[in-house]
């Protein structure tokens, strides 16, 4: 049985194109673009103490933008602003 570096099992024929990391305080996720028969996806995974990840199909992309956008303007907004 063929294992990856990690030690986990390789999933079917899922290929991976390129990773990229980003650190947030002490949080680190990996951001890989990958493909296999059904299509191209991201996977995201957050490394804190344990591990979570999602996967969105490229078919996802942009709703998910537009939905972190509307975060990001939110938040945006409120900058400068101290409520009591």
């Amino acid at each position: 049985m063929q294992r990856e570096r990690d030690g986990r099992k390789p999933r079917g024929d899922e290929v991976e194109l390129t990773t990229r990391e980003l650190r947030v305080e002490q949080k680190r996720f990996y951001f890989n673009l990958k493909e296999n028969g059904r299509g191209r996806f991201l996977k995201i995974a957050e490394v804190s103490g344990g591990r979570s990840t999602i996967i969105i199909p490229v078919s996802g992309w942009r709703e998910f933008r537009d939905l972190l956008d509307e975060f990001i303007d939110a938040e945006s907004a409120t900058e400068g602003i101290v409520e009591t």
